[in-house]
């Protein structure tokens, strides 16, 4: 959780907690049937399987985690009119 929320604040492992139990109670059950019908498996533990595949992505594509992003955004938007190199996105 602190992996996806970001592990230099507090924060981060706040939202990353946040992310994760809302993530466990809407996206996991409907995407239970679809994986299980698409890889063809029967059982096994879908939900580590898609956590795990979350926090390869985060580790990957987001380093800084939900706080990180959280931050580029609100200086992106501080600067906005302002922002000739582009380099927030």
């Amino acid at each position: 959780m602190v992996l996806v929320g970001g592990a230099s604040s507090t924060y981060g492992a706040v939202l990353g907690t946040l992310f994760i139990v809302f993530l466990d109670y809407l996206f996991v059950p409907e995407m239970k049937g679809w994986i299980q019908e698409f890889l063809n498996i029967e059982g096994g533990d879908i939900q580590s399987l898609l956590f795990g595949l979350i926090m390869f992505l985060f580790i990957i594509f987001q380093p800084t985690g939900l706080y990180g992003m959280w931050i580029k955004m609100r200086m992106y938007w501080k600067l906005f009119p302002f922002n000739p190199k582009k380099k927030f996105i």
